[in-house]
């Protein structure tokens, strides 16, 4: 139906992003709006990593209407061509945006539900190690990360130019 606190509102709008090593390890963590979930599978067996009880998260008024048109402009020649497309907005946030490894073997489950970008960090076996933040991107939709050297953001899909961030992670007791 059309109700999106109903049963089947999330059937079909299920994702999940992964990331593996060399040594054959995947971990894969589902993008859904009701379940905090990241696996993880090894050649001979498999588990959880993480998983927490979730509540979902309500996107503000403000964030609908920023996601309700998406804008594109285009040079036609010498001319610049615009178009606005009314999208369909789903009013929930995402439990988890991502899930990649970093050269030490941690997971870093990125939140799917903050502006900023914000990362809980679990070591290869699941225990929880600290929160990472990135203010300098706050506010930025659409990123995709890499945790392969420092931590790289990059957008899959801009509507103006490419653009790549490259930080330098750097941890401290007050994280």
């Amino acid at each position: 139906g059309d109700d999106p606190d109903g049963p089947d509102a999330s059937i079909g709008r299920v994702d999940h992003d992964f990331d593996s090593n060399l040594e054959g390890t995947v971990y894969l963590a589902e993008k859904d709006d009701s379940t905090y979930l990241v696996e993880y599978f090894l050649p001979d067996s498999s588990g959880v990593l993480v998983e927490k009880e979730w509540e979902r998260v309500a996107k503000t008024e403000e964030e609908m209407n920023r996601e309700i048109y998406e804008e594109t402009m285009t040079e036609d020649g010498p001319a610049q061509v615009g178009r606005r497309t009314i999208r369909d907005v789903y009013p929930w946030h995402l439990a988890i945006g991502s899930v990649d490894m970093d050269p030490e073997g941690n997971i870093w489950v990125g939140q799917g539900y903050t502006s900023m970008p914000t990362f809980e960090v679990y070591s290869p076996e699941g225990e929880f190690l600290y929160v990472a933040i990135i203010p300098e991107l706050e506010g930025v939709q659409g990123l995709e990360y890499s945790m392969r050297h420092g931590c790289l953001a990059y957008d899959r899909q801009p509507l103006d130019y490419p653009k790549v961030y490259l930080f330098s992670a750097s941890t401290s007791s007050s994280m």
